[in-house]
């Protein structure tokens, strides 16, 4: 409006009401308050959701985690199955591996599968190979077989990407894997051996897929032993991955267990720099210490 106009030419008048509003005052600097800073506040990490799951016969499953179908970079479709061995250090592995793995992770311990001997780092020895250990990895191998076929009855739909074993539980896996791996009613041909010992030495395949993953310090597996076991399955592609200080159940390297497992299944694209510079390659001649693990296998369907 224009400050020189009357009230009248203004249009305000004949009765016309005049609404004026009290000046609100510009308070002075001294007045301003001033605003905290807005503090962020990182979300605390949600824990995985986890339950039990009780088989006929007396075995308990922990489930940890959630099923999906989506096929992400992060997040990958189907579920794991990890098995451990009777063993202090078999249950440790179990409840702290399973929040670290990216898929819906059922977890057992093989109650017919005893811990293996302690023998000091870094000693060579040979796996036992009594008849007591062979009926124990029997045993364990038929356990592994009834878990496998419970989980194919639950959903027809329900896809089991791969089988974690740990200790002794992985050398009965690779029993399992050899006698019943080729059938109809096997429901995976992907196999990670966590701190085995590699007693049997055959070829499970062309078919399967199988990755080692042993640490340094482990006192019950012996790292030479796994070595062999490579360079007689590397053309077939197995691959090796060493963890330096990782004892057999990986307490402060359990992050880095899941990490290796996790790259496994889920591809190379998930490899970083810092990744791929810890990563020793079998073939690189400038290693001088032995402690091989060959690149990275992606999993595939």
């Amino acid at each position: 409006m224009d400050p020189s106009l009357s009230l009248v030419e203004s249009g305000v008048g004949g009765g016309t009401l005049l609404l004026l509003e009290p000046r609100i005052s510009v308070p002075t600097p001294s007045a301003v308050r001033r605003r905290r800073p807005v503090r962020y506040r990182p979300k605390k990490p949600q824990a995985q959701p986890s339950s039990e799951i009780a088989l006929p016969g007396g075995l308990i499953g922990h489930l940890c985690g959630s099923y999906t179908v989506a096929n992400g970079p992060w997040n990958q479709a189907g579920m794991l199955l990890l098995v451990v061995e009777h063993s202090l250090e078999g249950n440790v592995l179990m409840q702290s591996l399973l929040p670290h793995l990216h898929f819906l992770s059922l977890g057992f311990e093989l109650t017919r599968c005893g811990a293996p001997p302690v023998h000091p780092p870094g000693s060579i020895y040979l796996p036992s190979v009594s008849a007591r250990a062979a009926q124990s990895l029997e045993g364990g191998a038929e356990q592994l077989y009834e878990i496998c076929q419970f989980i194919a009855r639950q959903h027809p739909a329900l896809f089991l990407r791969g089988i974690v074993a740990h200790g002794a539980a992985a050398d009965a896996a690779y029993v399992y894997a050899k006698k019943y791996g080729h059938t109809a009613s096997c429901p995976t041909r992907q196999l990670v051996l966590v701190g085995g010992g590699h007693v049997d030495m055959e070829p499970l395949g062309a078919d399967w897929c199988v990755l080692s993953v042993l640490g340094t310090a482990d006192a019950q597996a012996s790292l030479m032993r796994a070595e062999l076991f490579h360079a007689k399955h590397r053309a077939g592609g197995h691959k090796l991955r060493v963890l330096e200080g990782g004892t057999h159940d990986f307490g402060a390297h359990i992050k880095q267990l899941g990490g290796s497992i996790n790259d496994w299944f889920e591809g190379a694209r998930r490899l970083t720099d810092e990744d791929m510079a810890r990563w020793h390659h079998a073939d690189d001649a400038s290693s001088s210490s032995g402690h091989a693990a060959e690149g990275h296998r992606g999993g595939g369907t």
